[in-house]
């Protein structure tokens, strides 16, 4: 028995005939035939079984297969790391279940260490693939969520496996609809009522990992499922069919900190935005959790719609902290608007760099005070200027 041998067993396990096997191994099918006849002569037993129709593992095969991979995934790490080219390069490894969360921490680990060479891998799975990377040594970090149903399972798995876990968050179930659903919009819904939809779910490809399963309510028995083990295929049937995904919030805060590292524009994922909103240049602009925003409101960089304080920490979840823009409103270059209570009236106009903590009337206009300027000269004398109010000075973007 050789490594080669237990390659070409992988690639015959993953193919649907011999020839297509000896095709991507560019080698002649007769030899390949004859290698894994020769390697199953050597243990005693049939791998795969031959029929006209094509090959097919036997019973004992796949036991064996389990362990080809193993051995094989060990060979590549060793040959990665001090035989091939890149023995003087940086490694690093993660294995992960379908979080974005966990490729968004990946890329800022290679921005912050940014070493000079550098072999950095990272391995979308299933569960039991996470917790065997690690324990291989394949990934030396890998990334999984529990629920209660699964939960006793799991941890029992990280101590048999002498791995350590490490717990980074703990969140709320939410249901992901298509924004067209009847039911989208919606504060709260209940399982119930979601019954006569489809809930989608992701597919480990094998009934014994019912409880190594990523999905939050994995006990449920709900009435209608639809598996799937892609991510696109999964929203394309969501959208198509009414259907729905049980998942942990973490996909909307993931895409608006990708908006803000692309943009420099903070907006919270918990905003309520309305139609028309229009946002020129953009840089530095900050939107809170809990900011409700009308119709036709315009605003420009460096503007703030935040909170006063945040003192009470998790205690304010669910509190309106931040203000409300009513429609038609304009705020201009730097202003500052903040707190729960504060409500800016519609057709309001906010000019640049005013800070906001009470409520404006509709159709107000606010803008600063006149400003000064201050001048040194090289023999240290001092003078002030008053900057007239203008409407340059107003209107600043």
């Amino acid at each position: 028995m050789n490594m080669t041998q237990l390659k070409y067993v992988l690639e015959v396990a993953a193919s649907n005939s011999m020839r297509e096997a000896s095709t991507k191994l560019f080698i002649s099918q007769p030899a390949l035939s004859a290698s894994v006849h020769e390697l199953e002569t050597e243990i005693g037993m049939l791998i795969f079984e031959r029929t006209s129709k094509g090959i097919h593992l036997t019973t004992e095969g796949r036991e064996f297969l389990e362990y080809a991979k193993k051995a094989v995934g060990q060979y590549q790490i060793l040959e990665d790391r001090y035989i091939t080219t890149d023995v003087d390069k940086e490694h690093f490894s993660v294995s992960t279940q379908h979080y974005n969360f966990s490729i968004k921490a990946f890329t800022e680990v290679i921005k912050k260490t940014d070493p000079s060479k550098y072999v950095f891998s990272i391995h979308e799975t299933k569960t039991k693939d996470v917790l065997d990377d690690v324990r291989g040594l394949k990934s030396e970090v890998g990334v999984l969520s529990f629920s209660g149903s699964n939960e006793g399972v799991l941890k029992k798995l990280f101590k048999d496996y002498g791995l350590s876990f490490v717990p980074l968050m703990k969140k709320d179930t939410y249901i992901y609809l298509w924004k067209t659903h009847p039911l989208a919009g919606r504060k709260e819904i209940s399982i119930a009522e979601m019954q006569e939809y489809p809930c989608v779910t992701f597919d480990q490809s094998s009934d014994s990992n019912f409880y190594l399963t990523e999905e939050a309510m994995s006990d449920y028995s709900f009435d209608k499922m639809i598996k799937s083990d892609d991510r696109a295929t999964s929203m394309e049937i969501i959208a198509k069919l009414g259907g729905y995904k049980l998942r942990v919030p973490v996909l909307p805060r993931l895409m608006t900190e990708y908006a803000h590292s692309q943009t420099g524009i903070d907006i919270h994922p918990g905003a309520e935005i309305g139609k028309n909103f229009f946002i020129d240049h953009g840089t530095g602009i900050v939107i809170g959790e809990t900011a409700v925003i009308g119709q036709n409101v315009k605003i420009y960089q460096g503007v703030t719609i935040g909170a006063l304080s945040t003192r009470g920490g998790q205690k304010l979840a669910g509190v309106k902290r931040h203000p409300t823009i009513c429609d038609n409103v304009t705020i201009y270059a730097g202003a500052s608007i903040l707190g729960g209570e504060t409500v800016i009236g519609e057709n309001a106009v906010i000019g640049g760099n005013t800070f906001i903590t009470t409520s404006i009337d509709a159709h107000t206009r606010v803008s600063m005070k006149n400003m000064e300027m201050e001048y040194r000269t090289t023999q240290n004398e001092r003078r002030t200027t008053e900057i007239s109010q203008s409407e340059e000075w107003y209107y600043i973007i």
